[in-house]
């Protein structure tokens, strides 16, 4: 007898729970971060991309700005089934970390070596506390434009992950759906040489006009635009995003939801639409088939997937996202990087680094990490 695939809300926050309380001894003392608290000393000055973390924010031009949601992963596997009401399923293993497309695109621009700043909000819980350490640890990553918000639960996403690799989620919205403009900082862009807007749909007072006029302010100051989204029920998702269309440089959805959003049947006609609407540039992933790509300019094509082992997709989608960030972010200073082409297999073989470890982050350490598998992919 197949089991109801819903799991109730009560037992949702078990889970979390029982996890939590592993997780959260370490953390017994820990404090929500002020705002204003000054950063530890700056690692050494990275030999990749441009700058070292103590420049960071500091000139014109020389960060990027994410915006977008941050969550807590909890992470189980292999899930084969749903258990009946009232009994167990027991699995191999269960993580919990941070996740969420805004935190896990800032991530990935950061460990490639950009500086990055978050804009994003946690619930002001012990989940968040815990996820702002997390973030606190990464170099090259600002998390101070993380607010905590009172009395919101933070945002959780219990990832199921099947054989196969392929997943399912249930998710608390918490504080992703209560995220303002005022998350983004006073003078706004604030010099940053792009920003990237993550997870478009799981924001919802950041859509349609709201969110025009923050990819308008972007462009209006130089920066470099893209809008990354995210599925979410109820939403009539096509109003939603027409009007930031004509202000963003790249957009980066999956396959899926540039079909769903575009009302099209095909990859190749969903890059059109979007392209009717004003974006410079459209990035289709297609998982294991690639990426399709299309410019205003007629130009189109198709980028086989680099080859790799597939462990678990959880962030592979914000992974390519992060890491087109970077390579575009750097090639203002390395022309090598600045084809389209070069940035899309740079990006493709960083999204397939994040799917070689359990979750979005491990998998993915640094670009030499991602130089070495280019070097080997022909």
């Amino acid at each position: 007898m197949k089991s109801d695939p819903v799991i109730s809300a009560f037992r949702f926050q078990t889970v979390i729970a029982v996890l939590m309380n592993a997780k959260i001894q370490a953390y017994t003392m820990l404090f929500v971060r002020h705002p204003d608290t000054q950063p530890g000393p700056a690692p050494p000055p990275s030999p990749h991309f441009l700058r070292p973390t103590s420049e960071v924010f500091c000139a014109p031009m020389s960060f990027i700005i994410v915006l977008g949601n941050t969550v807590a992963d909890v992470l189980v596997h292999p899930i084969d089934r749903f258990p009946e009401p009232g009994l167990s399923l027991h699995v191999q293993g269960a993580r919990l970390t941070f996740g969420g497309c805004g935190a896990n695109a800032a991530n990935t621009a950061a460990k490639l070596g950009v500086p990055t700043r978050l804009c994003s909000a946690v619930g002001s819980d012990e989940i968040g506390a815990f996820v702002l350490e997390q973030l606190s640890r990464r170099p090259h990553l600002d998390s101070s434009g993380v607010a905590v918000l009172p009395r919101v639960q933070t945002s959780v996403t219990l990832v199921l992950v099947h054989p196969g690799s392929e997943r399912s989620f249930i998710c608390l919205s918490g504080a992703s759906s209560e995220m303002e403009r005022t998350v983004l900082p006073a003078g706004f862009p604030c010099g940053a040489r792009l920003f990237h807007y993550a997870g478009f749909f799981l924001l919802p007072h950041l859509l349609g006009a709201q969110g025009a006029a923050i990819f308008q302010a972007a462009k209006a100051a130089g920066a470099v635009t893209s809008l990354d989204v995210a599925w979410k029920e109820g939403l009539d998702w096509t109003a939603a995003i027409r009007p930031c269309l004509p202000h963003v440089d790249y957009v980066m959805p999956n396959v899926d939801e540039a079909c769903r959003i575009s009302r099209q049947g095909t990859a190749e006609d969903a890059a059109a639409w979007f392209l009717s609407g004003g974006v410079g540039t459209v990035l289709i992933t297609l998982g294991d088939r690639g990426v399709l790509w299309a410019t205003q300019e007629g130009q189109s094509g198709r980028m086989p997937a680099c080859p790799i082992d597939v462990v678990d997709t959880t962030g592979a989608g914000d992974a390519f996202a992060g890491a087109f960030l970077a390579a575009t972010f750097a090639a203002a200073d390395e022309p090598s990087l600045a084809p389209l082409k070069t940035r899309l297999r740079f990006a493709s073989a960083a999204g397939a680094l994040a799917c070689t470890a359990l979750g979005g982050d491990d998998g993915l350490t640094d670009r030499a990490q991602v130089e070495a598998l280019l070097a080997g992919w022909k």
